[in-house]
């Protein structure tokens, strides 16, 4: 929340000093608006940040790129799945007794009907936008340095510390790629924070 808040004032500021005609200037702040609200106000997969996206040159809006990282622009190259492809990979799957038996040791058979009954249902229907917004893609809040630390130490952590992706208190944190797989960087613009939680005596 920091930092889209600092970079969304930044932005703003820019276009009304340079009365708007700076496109990539107008494209930053459009972007910086988007990341403040859309993923928790979304009704839909992907919400206004996908389209949003697909409709740019990253060769023109490096910080666009640079705030999304490089695995998401390279997604964003890829054709996009209709309605009907995706409803029907859901019914191959649910078709196949391995894959079955894995969904149900990984808890997940519920996840893919949801998804099933999501795509049959109409785009403005309030059971889809219900069971969209309850599937797990939306956040329900956001932090800054200041409130992850408290919520933090609220619930018994202790020696809470400002991290980034590249580094961690836990030896070869790097091996398990959580934040960078296959040396690519997933994320670069996150709050990293760490935390011990100590067993109570």
């Amino acid at each position: 929340m920091e930092s889209i808040a600092k970079l969304y004032i930044k932005w703003l500021d820019h276009n009304i000093e340079t009365f708007g005609k700076d496109l990539e200037g107008v494209a930053n702040y459009e972007w910086m608006k988007i990341e403040m609200y859309d993923q928790i106000a979304r009704n839909k997969s992907g919400g206004e940040m996908w389209p949003f996206l697909k409709s740019l040159n990253f060769d023109q809006h490096q910080f666009i790129a640079g705030r999304i990282g490089e695995h998401l622009v390279k997604e964003l190259t890829k054709p996009e799945k209709s309605r009907k492809e995706h409803v029907k990979n859901i019914i191959m799957n649910l078709l196949n007794p391995r894959k079955i038996i894995y969904l149900l040791t990984h808890n997940s058979l519920f996840t893919l009907i949801r998804g099933l009954i999501t795509h049959l249902l109409p785009n403005k229907s309030n059971l889809r936008i219900g069971l969209f917004r309850t599937g797990g893609e939306v956040h329900y809040s956001m932090f800054d340095r200041f409130s992850l630390n408290n919520l933090l130490s609220k619930h018994g952590f202790k020696y809470v510390c400002l991290k980034n992706l590249y580094e961690s208190s836990i030896p070869d944190f790097h091996k398990y790629e959580l934040e960078i797989k296959n040396s690519i960087p997933y994320d670069t613009v996150s709050l990293f924070m760490e935390a011990i939680k100590t067993q109570n005596k």
